[in-house]
């Protein structure tokens, strides 16, 4: 049977539901800027009493801020929910690691619309929704990506869809930034979509953000060490958007340029602390509760909206159904879209929203099950949101308009309402979950269009590995790199299995990385971390051990017998 490229499957696709650009004005660009771990009082602007942000507060002030702005609760399900505008349980991401954060490839992007609509489309900065063919940005729609990948914030790498770059001189987001300053600064002959993913103010095992950020907090008393880092990262995250903004405004792009803001999740339940200010919101990254899923987004199109405050309740569901209105598109979606075009709410055509229901979910990560119905799941209504922290058993009332905070309980007295609401998230669990299912979308290893197979090892598990594709019989050369030599304080081995072969080699106390030769079928096939000699340590990974080295790379052995691609 004859394969059809993707990008020609989505092309045929899209002709076949009338996808088209509509005559008229000159579309916009679209900059769409995304941080990582920002709350909502994450800005001054939104009552941070000691951050200054200038350059968020700015845009605030030039934007239409979407007040009540839910996403998911973690990283990964929320980047899904923002690419697709469907819930992310249909689309294969519903965690962070250990494939859960794969999108299937069969999964319509923005970045394939807008594309097929004659947009330059690029990506920068963070992912997150699989490190390999076919799930990274340049699969996904996009022409260009710039993505981070060696989890070093001081010296980082970058994936740009083929070999990793050299090492750049300069912090992580002040890199991502330059990349796409420049992007802005090339000469384009139709309008770009440019999609900017922060790591900042995401916490980091090491070293968290330069020196120089962190002096200016130096003299707040009531601050700790790692409260000064905080407020750093947040001020880098800060001067960044500005220059990014100013990057339009030099080149006059700024009144032809869409600019959406938000972050992807409430924050980190590690970080509250004296740097941090929930404005209000109770939880965080992780749970339910409104400091969990709602964030600032700020929406800016000088001399097309209005700046001003819009109450209703939209979600990240809806960007991607907006952009496409933007960008003078209409379409019949194969896959339904969850999300709703809030074009005519932005643009004052329509003064509120259609009466819906937003459901957010997130299995939480150790639990070590699939998603559960009714496990730390909410559904958000115009006016009442019903939450489970826990289980069917323990449901919590809240009315948003006159209890922000999620103090009070409503829920014995008002059984109707719970009821009904209950019957809406069971109805949206089944349909979301309905289809795809859960299990890990796997990865191809010697796919044509990328030949160098490489994941970081903490995506996968101890206990159960990583399963993969293998697209061609034969022998595959596998190197497990950044040894953790001070894991094997007496030596040992390091390695992987099958189930049926142990691969491993032998550590030293200079072993920078191991190196061993395998023989895989055509098909799939599911690797496990092997061990020897190594000293448990926690942490490193969201469940199980530290894996013991930092990457594993897998490349085919040619022979001359081997057949073409």
């Amino acid at each position: 049977m004859t394969t059809v490229p993707r990008f020609f499957r989505v092309a045929i696709f899209l002709a076949a539901v009338g996808l088209h650009a509509a005559s008229g004005p000159a579309r916009p660009n679209i900059l769409w800027i995304v941080s990582d771990d920002q709350g909502y009082g994450d800005l001054s602007a939104l009552g941070h009493p000691a951050l200054k942000t200038p350059n968020l507060d700015g845009l605030k002030s030039e934007s239409v801020w979407l007040k009540n702005f839910y996403v998911s609760p973690l990283c990964a399900p929320t980047r899904a929910q923002l690419m697709t505008g469907r819930h992310n349980f249909r689309t294969g991401v519903w965690d962070t690691w250990a494939g859960r954060s794969n999108l299937a490839a069969d999964e319509v992007t923005v970045a394939d619309y807008l594309r097929r609509a004659g947009y330059a489309t690029a990506q920068f900065g963070k992912w997150h929704l699989g490190e390999n063919h076919p799930f990274r940005p340049v699969d996904q729609g996009f022409d260009r990506s710039f993505v981070w990948n060696n989890l070093d914030r001081f010296a980082p790498t970058f994936d740009r869809g083929g070999p990793t770059t050299p090492a750049y001189s300069g912090f992580l987001d002040d890199v991502v930034a330059d990349e796409a300053i420049r992007f802005f600064g090339e000469k384009h002959d139709r309008p770009f979509f440019a999609y900017v993913a922060l790591f900042l103010p995401h916490t980091f095992w090491g070293k968290q953000v330069p020196d120089a950020d962190v002096r200016p907090f130096a003299d707040m008393p009531d601050l700790s060490p790692a409260d000064r880092e905080v407020m750093a990262m947040l001020a880098n995250m800060d001067r960044n958007i500005g220059r990014l903004l100013d990057a339009l405004r030099e080149r006059g792009l700024d009144r032809n340029t869409l600019v959406i803001f938000h972050s992807d999740n409430g924050l980190t339940g590690r970080q509250q602390a004296a740097a941090r200010f929930n404005a209000g919101l109770r939880g965080a990254k992780g749970g339910v509760y409104e400091g969990g899923l709602r964030v600032p987004c700020f929406v800016r199109w000088p001399g097309t909206l209005a700046p001003r405050t819009e109450v209703a309740r939209a979600a990240g569901l809806d960007l991607l159904p907006t952009m496409l209105e933007v960008a003078g598109l209409a379409t019949a979606p194969e896959k339904p879209l969850d999300g709703i075009s809030l074009w005519p709410l932005l643009s004052g055509t329509a003064t509120k929203l259609a009466e819906r229901f937003i459901v957010q979910q997130q299995q939480p990560q150790k639990s070590g099950l699939t998603p559960q119905p009714f496990v730390n799941a909410a559904v958000i209504g115009p006016r009442y949101k019903l939450v489970w922290p826990k289980d069917e058993a323990s449901p919590e009332l809240f009315d948003l308009e006159s209890d922000p905070g999620e103090t009070t309980n409503l829920a014995a007295g008002q059984p109707e309402r719970v009821a009904s609401m209950k019957a809406v998230y069971q109805k949206s669990f089944d349909q979301y979950s309905a289809g795809r299912g859960f299990a890990p979308v796997p990865p191809i290893i010697d796919a044509a269009a990328q030949p160098v197979f490489r994941e970081s090892m903490i995506q996968i598990p101890e206990k159960t590995g990583i399963t993969l594709i293998v697209a061609r019989a034969g022998e595959y050369r596998i190197r497990l790199r950044g040894v953790q030599t001070t894991l094997f304080p007496q030596g040992g081995a390091l390695g992987l299995t099958d189930g049926k072969s142990v691969w491993k080699m032998p550590v030293a106390s200079d072993t920078q990385e191991v190196s061993f030769v395998a023989q895989f079928p055509a098909g799939p096939v599911t690797l496990i971390p092997w061990a020897e000699g190594r000293t448990p340590r926690e942490g490193y990974v969201p469940v199980g051990l530290d894996p013991g080295c930092r990457d594993l790379v897998i490349e085919r052995i040619e022979t001359k017998s081997a057949s073409p691609l």
